[in-house]
């Protein structure tokens, strides 16, 4: 029996957040992670640039007694009242100041149309700011190497499982010592109707017909399920199934979700092409390594070749803004490009290091 290759169980954990609930209502976290991600991409980097150096901690003297470096800071406002009334547009001065409507900011030259709108949306939406309310007002020195120890740094360890050396073995015994330690009792066995629809509905999303039902309940061989696994294996809707894994972890889309009207400049008509080259690449049992060094570099790593070129829409298929020649939004467009290969490769948010420099944070 083939085993299930690495990459299907990298994927596993990230299916629960791919979608809303039955009644189409986005989860709440789900909601806040957009939320502090709007914070993080669009208002923090115009905080930083134009208004931290009169309105921090770092600020000598504070303009104003208005800090703008923590949310507390922002909420509480200074000399002039509240800056950022969460959810109120007309009440916020910062918005205000920054339409050069009364107070002016920042003074040198008003901020372009684009960013008043991403803060007047921020501001509707609620003002969600991630930062600690608690943070220090000037910068702490900290010692690299203790941030080397985080968890996430670490090379994994094999667990120890004396006398276990078969995978599925190892599989169950983990999981049967991790029910120990809860009190918690295994489920009974499934009969064999329902082991055989799991089965189908885990490996390639479909139930079995009532033929491949019935041909499997009369199978009493020993290796029966064995069977049953490799076919569906073997199946190309295996590679449809479990394609979604990872097409979400390169955040895979055809067209943008901010398009106005028709705008094909901003579709991929050929998108289509890396979603059949996942899905040929999973049917193939592609080694992981090699699944990943394509996707970063087709074109280096096989310059004769143009069979894996399509790979490389892991990188660019990402986000297209309008006022495409302009620098900021060129940034913009290639820092969800760093953003995607560090998350869903290295699990590190690289992408803040835009506004921050202490890289070595968790």
């Amino acid at each position: 029996m083939k085993t299930v290759p690495l990459i299907v169980l990298l994927g596993l954990s990230s299916l629960s957040s791919c979608f809303a609930d039955e009644g189409g209502k986005v989860p709440e976290s789900v909601a806040n992670a957009a939320a502090t991600d709007f914070f993080e991409a669009k208002i923090r980097p115009v905080l930083v640039q134009h208004c931290y150096k009169c309105h921090s901690g770092e600020s000598t003297p504070i303009q104003g007694s208005l800090l703008l470096d923590s949310a507390v800071g922002v909420r509480k406002g200074g000399d002039s009242g509240p800056s950022v009334v969460p959810g109120r547009i007309e009440e916020s001065l910062l918005l205000s100041a920054m339409k050069y409507d009364g107070l002016e900011m920042p003074p040198n030259k008003k901020l372009p149309d684009n960013v008043i709108a991403d803060f007047e949306t921020w501001i509707r939406n609620g003002a969600v700011d991630p930062r600690n309310e608690n943070a220090p007002t000037h910068l702490q020195q900290f010692d690299i190497e203790s941030r080397r120890n985080f968890w996430a740094f670490q090379p994994p360890e094999q667990a120890r499982l004396p006398g276990i050396t078969n995978y599925s073995d190892r599989i169950d015994a983990l999981v049967e010592r991790q029910l120990s330690e809860q009190n918690i009792a295994p489920n009974p066995g499934a009969d064999k109707r329902m082991l055989l629809r799991r089965l189908y509905f885990d490996v390639i999303g479909l139930p079995p017909t009532e033929e491949q039902l019935a041909s499997f309940l009369i199978d009493q061989s020993a290796d029966a399920i064995e069977n049953h696994v490799d076919q569906l294996l073997a199946s190309p809707r295996y590679g449809e199934r479990w394609t979604r894994v990872w097409l979400d972890v390169a955040r895979y889309a055809e067209d943008q979700a901010h398009i106005v009207g028709n705008n094909k400049a901003l579709f991929y008509p050929n998108a289509y092409r890396f979603r059949d080259w996942v899905i040929q690449a999973f049917n193939a049992d592609m080694a992981f390594d090699r699944f990943v060094q394509l996707q970063l570099a087709a074109d280096i790593v096989e310059p004769e070749s143009e069979l894996n070129l399509a790979a490389l829409g892991f990188i660019g298929l990402g986000p297209k803004y309008y006022r495409r020649g302009d620098p900021e939004v060129m940034a913009d467009e290639w820092e969800d490009r760093v953003d995607v290969v560090t998350r869903g490769l290295q699990g590190l948010t690289v992408a803040c290091a835009r506004c921050h420099d202490h890289k070595f944070d968790p």
